[in-house]
């Protein structure tokens, strides 16, 4: 099961962006755009759209910490290159996009400079960034919960777990990362991941590699009326794990990326889970080995992946789970997942966008843990976050209408010195939404009455956004089953 995080850094920085952006309101000469409502760049005051130009000298500033090489392999030109005149600005709109996609700034200027009489070799290209703060120690609080607002219908302290998250992005500048995940209480966790996006000159390969070890007094076994069964031993730790993952990374394209990953896993469990239910463990006894394998392909062509407005996503993945170490057991288990979103502008303020999330498994596949479907790693369909609706086949399509109540706009926080913090975005977003999904299960519908049912909502939403990735979201929906508020920190579709 995956417990979620309760993001304070996100719920801090919230609040106190909130209370600035009030005073901000006001403000006259603050910036207005959207992010994809981007600077008109000057042309070389040439007549013709179809001349040629030589892309001028690139100067970038603000990069106190990262290497210039990392901001220019974001870029959609290189200098000397030759662009048509008419494809120039958008290449440099798109390279400003790009790079703020990296995550590693808060804001990207990209402008062309003339310094003469619309002579190419006179013109320069600026690329201005601010860099964000890259390390963030700060303690960490997980709900066993799948969702906030389902823990706080009983908001017990004894299911919260404590830790401190160690994360040091673009680390030596190379837009590495490395991450130390220490958590005790209701279970404890100890993981470290270290990615290195650029491992030759050309910065095509990548790699990413991480270690962790989990240990909880609580699991689940079952699930009835969509919804987990959990047994619990005060003084005992009833599911162990440990887990190694090596991953490889090719991109070429700047926009296209594909992985392959592969993975050991030991899982212990305790025998009075596996007198409950079998199913829990791949090999079917307390002990299991397994490796596995992970490839995926992505093309992210969306403008700010944060809050995408306009653009597309796609990516198509494979897991395959070899047989057991211990037992020798084959799990006759391996699938497919398919994404597709697409974002689109309607008019000045109004944005739309869909996404079709699907996955298949092949293979008898009655482990619990191989099954798919909301509230297991898919995209939900909105309204039914309290629920587990799984099984081996699934597919959902979500839609989003988006008004604009309060376009990009920039402010400061006067007691806050520098930009890192001090200088802010932030905007606001009205949203109706309508979703639909199917998980077909051929194993555990009997006392899982959404399983095997067509699922659909639709609701309206507030959506705040702003910087360091920060979007709060709250809606209510309106399903066949329920009705409800939810609160969330990831962009709706």
């Amino acid at each position: 099961m995956v417990i979620p995080t309760l993001p304070f850094r996100s719920f801090a920085l919230f609040v106190l962006l909130l209370l600035a952006a009030i005073k901000g309101f006001g403000q006259k000469d603050i910036h207005t755009q959207d992010y994809s409502q981007e600077k008109s760049f000057h042309s070389d005051g040439s007549k013709s759209d179809d001349k040629i130009l030589v892309v001028p000298p690139i100067v970038i500033s603000g990069n106190q910490t990262t290497h210039p090489n990392v901001i220019l392999r974001e870029l959609e030109f290189a200098q000397g290159d030759t662009i048509k005149h008419s494809l120039l600005n958008s290449a440099l709109i798109t390279s400003r996009q790009n790079l703020l996609n990296t995550g590693l700034f808060n804001f990207v200027e990209v402008q062309l400079q003339h310094n003469g009489d619309s002579v190419v070799a006179q013109n320069t290209i600026y690329i201005s960034v601010t860099e964000r703060w890259y390390i963030w120690p700060f303690p960490r609080i997980e709900i066993a919960d799948r969702t906030f607002v389902e823990w706080l219908r009983d908001p017990a302290l004894s299911t919260l777990n404590y830790g401190l998250l160690l994360s040091w992005q673009n680390f030596r500048g190379r837009r590495e990362e490395l991450h130390l995940d220490l958590k005790v209480g209701h279970s404890e966790h100890i993981w470290f991941s270290y990615e290195i996006p650029f491992l030759n000159r050309a910065k095509t390969l990548g790699a990413i590699v991480d270690v962790g070890f989990s240990r909880r007094r609580e699991a689940f076994f079952d699930f009835y009326k969509n919804r987990p069964l959990r047994l619990e031993f005060p003084n005992e730790h009833i599911v162990k794990r440990f887990s190694a993952n090596l991953g490889f990374t090719y991109r070429r394209a700047i926009h296209n990326i594909f992985s392959l990953t592969f993975g050991f896993n030991h899982l212990t469990l305790a025998d009075t889970l596996i007198a409950l239910n079998p199913q829990l463990s791949p090999s079917g006894l307390p002990e299991s080995e397994f490796l596995s394998i992970q490839g995926s392909f992505t093309h992210d062509k969306r403008d700010f992946r944060p809050y995408p407005l306009q653009g597309r996503f796609v990516r198509t993945a494979f897991t395959m789970q070899l047989p057991d170490l211990v037992s020798n057991k084959s799990p006759n288990f391996s699938g497919i997942n398919f994404q597709w979103r697409e974002y689109a502008k309607l008019s000045d303020r109004w944005y739309f966008a869909m996404g079709l999330h699907s996955g298949f498994s092949i293979g008898s596949n009655r482990q619990l843990h191989h099954q798919m479907g909301i509230g297991r790693g898919i995209r939900p369909v909105r309204g039914y976050e309290n629920f587990t609706v799984f099984g081996q086949h699934f597919v959902t399509v979500n839609s989003n209408a988006k008004f604009v109540v309060v376009p990009y706009r920039k402010a400061r926080i006067p007691f806050l010195p520098g930009e890192r913090f001090g200088l802010f975005h932030y905007s606001l977003y009205f949203n109706v939404f309508a979703d639909t999904g199917y998980i077909e299960d051929r194993h555990f519908g009997i006392n899982n009455h959404l399983n095997n049912t067509w699922l659909a909502s639709m609701g309206v939403g507030l959506d705040f956004v702003t910087y360091y990735d920060i979007v709060v979201r709250t809606e209510f929906a309106v399903t066949r089953h329920n009705t409800g508020f939810q609160l969330h920190f990831t962009a709706p579709v």
